[in-house]
């Protein structure tokens, strides 16, 4: 849905963060920095791999990364 007229308030963050802790996936996390939502998925040993999703809080911009050998590298934007 692309209507981003109802935006997501602190309450309901929460409630999706904590769920997401409750279900103890290995490697994730959620988080925001104040201008996106980040999703992270982090495999290998020293976590040196993964992939992370960021959706811009104003307007819904999503930018894909994937995490090889420590670096963050750029995939897509949308």
């Amino acid at each position: 849905n692309s209507n981003l007229s109802d935006k997501t308030n602190t309450d309901d963050f929460n409630n999706l963060k904590n769920s997401i802790v409750m279900v103890n996936v290995t490697g994730f996390a959620i988080g925001i920095d104040g201008n996106n939502v980040i999703i992270q998925w982090l495999t290998g040993e020293n976590r040196e791999f993964g992939y992370a999703l960021n959706v811009g809080i104003m307007d819904g911009t999503m930018q894909f990364f994937y995490r090889e050998n420590g670096t963050w590298k750029p995939s897509w934007n949308k």
